[in-house]
């Protein structure tokens, strides 16, 4: 199966998990879909795509996170499009008997990051986000860390979504966990929605940060409002 998360497609439809389906050349009965669950994308769709798999006994599934949320910026407004960015993330998964644990939300609301119509353009509420995630983050990640049975101590690496990093540094602070454990790359990609936690997960496997055998919490919010946590061993 294919799984696709983005705000930004190229087309309303077909989706873009179905032209990744055609241009991999996959086998016709592959489930290929996209969400829509904004900056939460990468943690609803590993969610998603581990339950369909169980479902279907199904041994891989490719996951994607992209953006180009270039297209969705107004350009004339400076409190938001600076902060956004562009980038890509997809990973192979495999069902396996390793840990996982997980915590999905979700609390209605239109007003605090939204792309109407008719302009196109992401539309966001600077305050308030940064309220709701230092307010919502640190809740969701004790609620994820005690349903795996651990304390804060036991997780090696915090892969957070790259949003700010004074919400960043809010969320260690309010944890008690040196900065040290938490993966940051947003001043290398601004804030890549669906992208941000594939990206710096894959940057931290490559440099040799994360290893085989480490427990690792996951933790995005966004537009909706949607949050989400998950902790698995690597």
């Amino acid at each position: 199966m294919v799984l696709v998360c983005t705000v930004s497609a190229d087309y309303f439809s077909p989706s873009c998990a179905c032209i990744i389906q055609g241009r991999l050349g996959l086998g016709n009965d592959v489930i290929a879909m996209d969400i829509s669950a904004g900056c939460s994308g990468f943690i609803f769709g590993l969610e998603t795509i581990r339950a369909l798999m169980m479902v279907r006994n199904a041994q891989y599934g490719l996951i994607v996170g992209a953006e180009v949320l270039s297209k969705k910026m107004d350009m004339t407004d400076r409190s938001t499009c600076v902060l956004f960015g562009d980038g890509a993330a997809a990973a192979v998964v495999e069902l396996s008997d390793n840990d996982y644990y997980s915590v999905i939300g979700v609390d209605g609301d239109e007003e605090m990051i939204n792309i109407k119509s008719p302009d196109g353009f992401i539309h966001m509420d600077g305050q308030a986000t940064y309220k709701f995630a230092v307010a919502t983050v640190p809740k969701v990640i004790e609620q994820v860390v005690t349903k795996a049975g651990l304390n804060y101590d036991d997780i090696d690496h915090f892969v957070l979504h790259q949003a700010n990093l004074r919400i960043i540094e809010s969320i260690a602070k309010k944890l008690k966990q040196p900065m040290g454990k938490f993966v940051v790359n947003i001043e290398k990609y601004g804030n890549t929605s669906a992208a941000s936690v594939g990206l710096a997960l894959d940057e931290a496997i490559s440099a040799g940060r994360i290893r085989k055998g480490d427990k690792v919490l996951m933790c995005a919010f966004g537009a909706g409002r949607t949050w989400g946590a998950i902790v698995l061993e690597m």
